[in-house]
């Protein structure tokens, strides 16, 4: 009997060229999807196809990535997740793994994901202990004008202006249901932001624009960058490291 199995992942992708699999390049061996799909075919004992709730670029972290795969095998469940973490190197975790019924999709069946992104700012040197995970900043921040630039993106627009460079044939029609600002301390923010779903580089653009308006390195405010949906409008794309895909939410399935 087939059983679809979905994982809840955490990784630090500093060493990594992001999730997806780049067939046919020599650095496949040095995404996540090819080394953990590697890791599910020994423990199961044949090859699966490994799907995922999204893709994270080169250099992205994750807490809450969920994939999922279908298996034969019959292993059970409570020693997936065990025998999986024998099977990665240290910097790729299996937090949770669940049987979910035959027609979940990690990224069909998704409705929110949150993704979070790290400042450090007002420092004249970077912590060596957070900079794998932060971008960082000779600036202070004001985390209140931060997010009044950033409630201007609240709920449906096109953000053309902050894809990436490769056209998408899905639109650039999103959906945003939160962008806010947290103080994790006197010298670190977060800015968290969730929607359906993301244009490549979109988050990160939108990042790197907000700090160069408050930053004054840019005279346009958030608004005018909205509207003239080009991205040689918005600001620079900010650094990989800080951010990191938080959580991935279902309408049907609740992970604890």
């Amino acid at each position: 009997m087939e059983r679809n199995i979905a994982l809840r992942v955490a990784y630090d992708g500093t060493a990594y060229r992001g999730w997806q699999i780049q067939s046919g390049r020599s650095e496949e061996h040095l995404t996540i999807q090819y080394i953990m799909s590697h890791a599910i075919a020994q423990v199961c004992n044949h090859p699966i196809r490994l799907l995922a709730a999204g893709r994270t670029d080169s250099g992205v972290h994750a807490r809450g990535m969920v994939c999922n795969f279908f298996t034969t095998s019959a292993i059970p469940l409570e020693n997936v997740r065990r025998a999986l973490n024998v099977n990665l190197p240290r910097d790729i975790r299996v937090m949770d793994a669940r049987e979910m019924p035959a027609d979940f999709h990690s990224r069909f069946s998704a409705s929110i994901k949150t993704y979070c992104y790290t400042i450090e700012h007002g420092t004249p040197v970077p912590d060596p202990l957070t900079e794998r995970f932060a971008w960082h900043l000779y600036h202070n921040l004001d985390r209140a004008s931060i997010e009044r630039e950033l409630q201007v993106l609240v709920g449906e627009h096109d953000f053309a202006c902050f894809r990436g460079r490769r056209p998408t044939t899905l639109g650039t029609v999103r959906v945003l249901t939160e962008l806010s600002v947290h103080d994790l301390s006197p010298t670190q923010l977060a800015i968290r932001i969730r929607g359906k779903g993301f244009l490549k580089h979109m988050v990160r653009s939108i990042v790197g624009t907000v700090v160069d308006i408050q930053t004054g390195r840019f005279p346009r405010t958030m608004t005018e960058v909205l509207a003239g949906k080009q991205r040689a409008l918005a600001g620079r794309t900010a650094p990989a490291a800080g951010l990191l895909l938080e959580s991935v939410e279902y309408v049907d399935y609740v992970w604890e």
